[in-house]
């Protein structure tokens, strides 16, 4: 907001709280999706067939439908969510399962497939608690 927000924060018309919020933010949310952008035209068509077959063959869409909302980032930095049971919502939380793409397809899958397609095209996973 620069000076003008720091005249009205003088004048007592908006607090510190507010004044830090309407400044820019960093650069660091668009450098990540840039990186990201990068590291996908990086991976192979045969990584990418890899990955497609790895998560089609081994997700599900157990869980999905619930009356939780789960918020996810997708590859083009869009942050829609996905509507999840409560079970699948502590697997989540847990980093037992993630979401992943496979095209426009999504799918849950385990952390263990997790590991091999994050080796392959990290952008493939849209959530993901890693632990290790």
């Amino acid at each position: 907001m620069g000076n003008m927000g720091d005249a009205l924060n003088k004048a007592g018309l908006i607090s510190d709280r507010e004044l830090a919020r309407s400044k820019p933010r960093e650069r660091g949310d668009r450098d990540q999706l840039i990186e990201r952008h990068k590291i996908q035209k990086e991976v192979s068509a045969d990584d990418a067939a890899k990955v497609r077959d790895l998560i089609t063959e081994r997700g599900s869409r157990q869980g999905i439908g619930g009356r939780r909302h789960w918020h996810y980032v997708t590859r083009d930095g869009k942050v829609p969510y996905l509507e999840v049971n409560d079970d699948l919502a502590k697997r989540l939380e847990s980093g037992q399962s993630a979401i992943a793409a496979a095209g426009d397809d999504l799918m849950i899958i385990s952390d263990e497939t997790a590991v091999a397609v994050d080796e392959l095209d990290p952008t493939a996973i849209l959530f993901w608690v890693a632990l290790r």
